[in-house]
């Protein structure tokens, strides 16, 4: 049994394809692929999104824009030399 483990692995691992490595290593740690998001819908202003592209699409809009928002919120310092 212990042999046959060994082997199993030593196939699995005996690749120089870097993609198939980590997809092997993925299933092994039974990680889910890249292509399920695991987000079912977003709620934006009241609308639900469930289409990918446009819950992707959404999600850019929130992150390129959070850094301007906050950074416009911090209050200004005078300093005294």
């Amino acid at each position: 049994m212990r042999t046959a483990k060994q082997l199993f692995y030593k196939e699995k691992f005996n690749t120089t394809d870097s993609r198939k490595l980590w997809n092997n290593i993925n299933e092994i740690l039974n990680r889910k692929s890249k292509n399920e998001s695991g987000i079912a819908y977003l709620l934006v202003n009241g609308n639900k999104i469930e289409r990918e592209i446009e819950i992707a699409e959404e999600m850019n809009k929130y992150f390129t824009n959070i850094g301007i928002q906050l950074a416009a919120k911090v209050p200004t310092v005078k300093r005294t030399e």
